[in-house]
């Protein structure tokens, strides 16, 4: 009695059917690790923003200093909120490769900004941040300021012409809305370094960026999800940006319909709402 079995033709079918489908489900896969990263960087973003309100119950209300520098260098904010968060892992991005070798320090400060203070940049005499760009808006001036301060500890540290005070929470208007901390490519926006010529969105090179991920600087809040539209040998951020609000809130909003949305103050001035501590009316 013969055994009935595959022919060759109904195996290569069967091959066929098992490449289709992995063909089909694996793009699903990669669709639901992202989304998990995502979920992970979500709760990440949270603690970091409840740390940065345990620190300001602790001082007074104000929120922590984007930096404070001395003659022999300088701590920032991913440091100060340390004994709240009691835990380094939370400062990294799922999304970035993790910190190691000899940068590893300067790494794990890059996964998360706080949005600074013009104050803190440019000076104390500085009210505001204000750009204008025909992509995002439409060659219309809009103002933005951040949240976080500056110090100095001893004379002569890095920014010793640009101390400013953090802002306190109560002295933001609206506070479930307005970004604390967000995703980034540095600590401090690349504001700090750069001061406000470089306007949101725009990327540049600055040594080695302090990472093995792709060398790409983007100024101001990021976006993980990123367009590939070139913009002057660059590529300007898109999708979904994860961040803190100033109530310890975790959010993620479209990066240009949002993050870069706009709105008319009753004097005509032009605002980011997400990025201005002060009223929208």
């Amino acid at each position: 009695m013969l055994k009935k079995a595959f022919t060759l033709i109904e195996l290569l079918v069967v091959i066929a059917i098992i490449a289709i489908l992995a063909a089909i489900l694996f793009p699903v896969f990669a669709q639901a690790k992202d989304s998990a990263k995502d979920t992970a960087a979500l709760s990440n973003v949270k603690q970091i923003g409840l740390a940065g309100l345990m620190y300001s119950a602790d001082y007074d209300d104000y929120l922590p200093l984007s930096a404070t520098s001395n003659t022999g260098g300088w701590n920032v904010w991913t440091g100060l909120i340390q004994p709240y968060t009691k835990n380094w892992q939370v400062a990294w991005h799922p999304k970035m490769n993790p910190p190691s070798g000899p940068r590893e320090y300067w790494q794990r400060l890059q996964a998360w900004g706080g949005l600074q203070r013009a104050a803190a940049v440019n000076g104390p005499s500085t009210t505001n941040f204000t750009w204008t760009n025909a992509t995002f808006t439409g060659n219309v001036p809009v103002q933005f300021d951040g949240i976080l301060g500056a110090g100095v500890e001893t004379p002569g540290g890095w920014y010793a012409s640009r101390s400013a005070p953090s802002l306190s929470q109560t002295q933001i208007e609206n506070v479930s809305d307005v970004i604390l901390f967000c995703e980034a490519n540095q600590w401090d926006l690349w504001w700090g370094i750069y001061d406000q010529s470089f306007k949101l969105g725009f990327c540049a090179s600055w040594g080695p960026d302090w990472d093995a991920s792709p060398k790409q600087t983007i100024f101001g809040p990021h976006a993980r999800k990123r367009s590939k539209v070139p913009q002057t040998g660059c590529r300007y951020p898109d999708g979904l940006t994860i961040y803190a609000a100033t109530d310890g809130s975790a959010k993620a909003k479209d990066y240009r319909g949002q993050i870069l949305g706009r709105r008319q103050l009753s004097n005509g001035t032009w605002i980011h709402p997400l990025m201005w501590p002060g009223s929208w009316n």
